[in-house]
C-alpha cells in the first residue's frame, strides 16, 4: 500500500469505529465511508452491511462518516493505486452492470476522447468509481477526479444520468456489491 492510501484508510478507520463500533475492519470502514457518501441510498445500502443496531448508529452519523473529496481523491482518483481490481472486474463484467457502464460512457461521450480519461476508464475501478460517485451529491467532481478531468459539454448527460438513477429504484445489491468490491481494491 502506498503512504496516502494508508494514510487515508486509517484517518476512515478512526473516524468510522469512533462513531460506529469499535469492531469494524478496514474493508467495512472503507464501504461504509462510500455507503454514507449515498444520501439517498445509505440506508439500504447500511442495511446490507451491518446488523440493525449497528445501522441505526450509522444512521445517525452518516455526515460524519461520508469520504471527503481529499479521500475520495486518495482512494479512488486519478493516481489513486489498488490492491487489485479483481473485485472490481467482477462487479463490472457482470450483466446488471453493463446498462449503466453503457450510459456513463455514452454520457462522457466527449471526455473519452481526451487521452487521459480514455486511460483511465478502461480501468475496472474507475468504471465502477464512476457508477459509485452518481449515486453522491458530488458525481461530476468525483468522475472528474476518476478520470482527470471532464469535459463540460458532458456535464448536462452526465446529470441526465444522475437524474435517472435518483428517479428509479436503485438496485441496492449492485450498489452494494460495488461497494464493497471497492473497499476490496482498495485495502
Amino acid at each position: 500500500m502506498n503512504q496516502s492510501r494508508i494514510n487515508v484508510v486509517s484517518q476512515i478507520k478512526w473516524r468510522v469505529t469512533g462513531c460506529v463500533s469499535s469492531s469494524i475492519n478496514d474493508l467495512d470502514c472503507i464501504a461504509l465511508a462510500l455507503a454514507a457518501s449515498f444520501p439517498h441510498d445509505q440506508d439500504e445500502i447500511f442495511g446490507v452491511l451491518l446488523s440493525n443496531s449497528v445501522c441505526n448508529t450509522a444512521l445517525e452519523n452518516a455526515n460524519r462518516l461520508a469520504i471527503t473529496q481529499a479521500e475520495w481523491d486518495v482512494l479512488f482518483g486519478k493516481e489513486g493505486s489498488f490492491v487489485s481490481e479483481e473485485h472490481a472486474k467482477l462487479v463490472v463484467l457482470d450483466k446488471d452492470f453493463e446498462p449503466y457502464s453503457v450510459s456513463i460512457e455514452a454520457a462522457l461521450r466527449c471526455s473519452l476522447t481526451e487521452q487521459v480519461a480514455k486511460k483511465q476508464w478502461q480501468r475496472y475501478t474507475s468504471r465502477l468509481s464512476c457508477y459509485a460517485a452518481l449515486h453522491t451529491d458530488v458525481a461530476e467532481e468525483w468522475i472528474g477526479s476518476v478520470l482527470g478531468g471532464i469535459v463540460k459539454a458532458d456535464t448536462r448527460r452526465l446529470d441526465d444520468v444522475r437524474s435517472s438513477i435518483e428517479d428509479t429504484d436503485t438496485d441496492c445489491m449492485l450498489l452494494s456489491r460495488a461497494v464493497i468490491a471497492l473497499a476490496q481494491c482498495v485495502v
